[in-house]
This record gives structure tokens, sequence and C-alpha cells, in this order.
């Protein structure tokens, strides 16, 4: 029990670290001519332009889902649409700068393949919710995602935003973080062990088991199945996704995991 509460406290500290960083490095955004943005019409080529920036934004930023919302909602502040921003948030999801140092299975020559995926799944995401018009502009929780504006760029005045995010936020990290503290060391072990002993669902890892675990696909579908096990980074989607956005990013996710998993069968 002492391990699980020393492992959820490291975590929960490393969280608000994140966000605490986020804040900072959101700081230049907040210097940018808005207006820009706001006075012009969006173009196919304009929004492609901005989406694939901010997907290669996402995954290169050394920060996980809570520091990246401080800069999501400075994107906002400034103007860009919600299909626009949330191409940062899910090509982060799936791979981060942080990932290479603390995941000690990656390894660059053979994880160069999440990194390119990583991208597409960004970009994808951004054209998809633009051109089926999946989320309106009002997808994002607002109230959760205070930002900061030029008279605020002092310590105060982070310190302050970093406070309104733990006071907005706090508690979904804090169940986030227990939750999935338990969830890997309890739960996840004995889910896998009623699947593998059930009748019912023993076809399951059989069917698997069929599967080439060198294969790029396969591999793929397991990193985005695993993300959506990571009950920390479900618990900042909750936090700053109303419950449309939650629902549809979630269905992306679980739509790449079909179409990865028949790919794989191939």
């Amino acid at each position: 029990m002492l391990d699980l509460i020393v492992a959820s406290g490291t975590t929960l500290f490393f969280n608000i670290l994140q966000l605490a960083a986020g804040c900072i490095l959101s700081i230049p955004i907040f210097f940018l001519d808005s207006s820009m943005i706001k006075e012009k019409q969006p173009t196919i080529m304009r929004d492609l332009l901005f989406i694939t920036m901010f997907t290669i934004f996402g995954a290169a930023l050394p920060l996980n889902i809570y520091g990246v919302l401080p800069i999501a909602a400075a994107l906002l502040h400034l103007g860009f649409k919600s299909y626009i921003v949330l191409p940062v948030i899910v090509s982060n999801l799936l791979f981060n700068m942080l990932i290479p140092f603390n995941d000690a299975g990656f390894i660059w020559r053979t994880g160069s393949n999440r990194v390119v995926f990583a991208l597409i799944f960004g970009i994808a995401a951004g054209l998809i919710f633009k051109t089926f018009k999946f989320i309106g502009d009002d997808v994002f929780n607002l109230k959760n995602m205070p930002t900061i504006d030029r008279q605020s760029i002092h310590i105060r005045g982070i310190g302050s935003v970093l406070g309104k995010y733990i006071n907005g936020i706090g508690l979904y990290l804090v169940i986030g973080v227990l939750l999935d503290s338990l969830f890997q060391k309890y739960v996840l072990t004995e889910v896998f062990n009623l699947i593998f002993t059930n009748s019912y669902t023993a076809s399951i890892p059989q069917l698997f088991g069929t599967y080439n675990v060198g294969n790029p696909f396969f591999q793929l579908t397991m990193k985005i199945i695993y993300t959506m096990l990571d009950l920390v980074k479900i618990s900042g989607l909750l936090a700053i996704l109303k419950p449309k956005g939650f629902v549809t990013v979630l269905g992306y996710h679980l739509i790449w995991i079909v179409l990865l998993t028949v790919l794989a069968s191939i």
C-alpha cells in the first residue's frame, strides 16, 4: 500500500509540474497578433497548414496532456478553431518527447513508426473533425482552461493561473491518478486473468495470439489501446472536453483501433 501511495503522490506532483511548465510555455502565444487569425477567412490550405503545424508541435513537446492544456487554452484564446487545436492534444496523447525518457521499451530505431503515426493521427483528426463537423467551437470546457494575458506575465500572474488550473481540474487529476494506480496495480491483472479463464472471452487472447507481434500495425493498435487505458490521460480529457467532444475523441481512437487491427490481419 505504501508503494501505491508513493507512486500516486509522485505522479500527482509530476503532473502539477507539467501544468506549471505548460503555463510558462504558453506565454509566447500571447504575443502573437490574434487579429491576423480572426480576420482572415479560413481556407482548406490554411487550415491544413495550421493542423499540420500544431500536430507536430503537440508531438514535439516534452509535456503530457496536463502540460499541453495551458497551451491549448492559449491557442483557443488566440482565435483558433477547435478542430485546429484538438490535433495538438490528439498527437500528444500518442507520442510526446517525454516518452523516449519515460518508456524503457522505446527505441528510436524501432519506435519511429509510432512518431510518424502520431503525426498522421493528429492531422487526420483535424481534417476529419473539420470536414464532417463532428465538433463545434464549444467542444472545450473553457471554465477549466484559464489563460495568461500580457499583463499577467510575471511570477505572481503565472502562479495565479496555475492555482486556477489546480482549482478547476485538480479533482480530475487526483481521481485520475488514484484510479490509474489502482487499475494498473490490481484491476488490470484481474481483468486479464478473467479474460483468459472465462470460456466466453478466452477466444479473444487466442485471436490476438494469431497476430505477428512484430507487425507495425499491431504494435500501433496496442499503443492506442494502452493510451486509452491510461486513466491519467483520460482524466485530462474529461477535465477540458465537454461530453460531445470527449465521446468524439474516444470514438476516433476506437475507429483507428478497428482499422489497424484489420490491417494487422492482412
